[in-house]
């Protein structure tokens, strides 16, 4: 929700727009670190979300990990994925739900990602 709300505040800037954030969420009474980011524009898809993960989680030298479908309200059906590493699933991306661009006041095609710092760099 904080890099949607950045974007409703960025209407009156130009598109594409991509924002990235590293933080700590509270899960369970436990810090987490968490990665995401997300991509507006008028072609966001879900293959180039793919393949910006991919490129993540390159960079972080993994190569053995399953991308796996997943249903997520957030996202459209169909165009979400769930990295999964080991047995355990370490992040989620997608196309972000019309539902979900609307309640933000947007308008565009919107993409993102989210992982568990920890889980895809250890």
């Amino acid at each position: 929700p904080t890099l949607l709300n950045i974007l409703k505040s960025n209407l009156h800037r130009d598109l594409p727009q991509r924002i990235f954030e590293v933080g700590d969420v509270v899960l369970n009474g436990k810090n987490i670190r968490k990665v995401g980011g997300l991509a507006i524009h008028r072609k966001a898809s879900f293959t180039e979300i793919k393949g910006l993960v991919k490129s993540l989680l390159s960079s972080f030298g993994l190569a053995d990990y399953d991308i796996v479908p997943v249903e997520h309200p957030s996202f459209v059906p169909g165009r979400t994925g769930q990295v999964i590493i080991g047995n355990d699933p370490v992040g989620i991306f997608g196309e972000l739900h019309p539902r979900t661009i609307t309640r933000f006041s947007l308008s565009n095609p919107i993409i993102a990602f989210e992982f568990n710092v920890e889980a895809i760099g250890s």
